[in-house]
């Protein structure tokens, strides 16, 4: 594997055999998570590119961005403000970074997107059956409250209401953690996160009462801390180039505000429009859900239940690529 651009941590290994296999990927992406930088999402598209046949970037999608912070003890109407941020925030990032790493083709989805897969939908009722029984309850739970408790002050404490507000972003993550496999069509899939969590890995212990689907593996992966550099840094002309640009394209006008406007109209976000086919990556959804495989939702015309702001938007069926 190529570890000086990433670490690859299988939880077993059958999901180490899964990945070296190399036939598909699914990396799942948090809005809100600091981690999930361009850089290092650049860093992650280029390699997973470059090691596996098929991928696939699963993002968190407003309901369950939202539940993070209502996990945090955030006012609903704050809680859906600010997961509305993080979600166009991701947008802009996952699209920067897929055309740093010359791959503007990769497939993206919200998780939300998937909510009427019949695979996901089995998928999902297997989690919750999981649910039912205690001891896997009680891991579930410590991973909602753990997550609650990243980023907020030492010895903060989330109540058991919040607890269960929290809840629903594991719930619908975990299908694709269990799978993907099923859900995609393929005959082998590995899930990967930043940092896998107990309540996920439970599914790939040899013991553990409930394991995920034949074919599915679960790995963690992180871009390296310490990110490649330019080998051909700019020089004092290239410096000075960039100066008088920004100058010009200024002049005349509050720089802060026209900085802001340049940004959001190169990274495409704030182009979001419901019920015209667009989502907050700046492409149209046909374009943007291409399937080029089995079993994506695109392949068939749906409702968008819960997208990228929450409304019903339109997917339409795209023919495969």
């Amino acid at each position: 594997m190529q570890r000086e651009l990433v670490d690859v941590t299988p939880c077993t290994d059958n999901c180490a055999r899964i990945l070296e296999a190399g036939e598909h990927l699914v990396l799942t992406v948090s809005p809100g998570n600091p981690y999930f930088s361009v850089s290092r999402l650049t860093i992650l598209f280029q390699w997973a590119a470059s090691k596996i046949r098929h991928v696939d970037v699963v993002v968190s999608d407003l309901e369950m961005t939202e539940a993070t912070y209502l996990a945090r003890g955030l006012e609903a109407g704050k809680a859906r403000k600010k997961a509305r941020a993080d979600v166009r925030q991701m947008a802009s990032r996952i699209r920067r970074a897929r055309q740093a790493a010359g791959t503007p083709g990769l497939r993206v989805s919200e998780f939300g997107d998937w909510a009427g897969h019949p695979q996901y939908r089995r998928a999902r009722a297997y989690v919750r059956q999981a649910m039912q029984d205690p001891a896997y309850r009680a891991l579930y739970r410590e991973g909602t409250r753990a997550a609650a408790k990243a980023r907020m002050p030492a010895g903060w404490e989330p109540t058991e209401e919040q607890i269960t507000a929290g809840s629903i972003h594991s719930e619908k993550a975990l299908p694709f953690a269990v799978n993907a496999v099923g859900i995609l069509g393929a005959s082998q899939a590995v899930t990967a996160y930043s940092r896998p969590a107990p309540h996920f890995t439970y599914f790939f212990t040899p013991d553990s009462m409930f394991r995920a689907f034949p074919g599915q593996g679960y790995i963690g992966l992180r871009a390296r801390e310490k990110e490649p550099q330019s080998p051909h840094p700019p020089g004092p002309e290239q410096h000075q180039g960039a100066q008088r640009l920004e100058r010009s394209t200024t002049a005349g006008r509050p720089r802060g505000r026209a900085t802001r406007r340049q940004t959001e109209q190169r990274a495409g976000a704030g182009k979001l429009s419901h019920g015209k086919g667009e989502c907050g990556f700046g492409v149209t959804v046909g374009e943007f859900f291409r399937p080029a495989y089995r079993g994506h939702p695109a392949a068939g015309t749906q409702q968008r239940q819960d997208g990228l702001l929450g409304g019903r938007v339109g997917c339409r069926g795209v023919a495969a690529a």
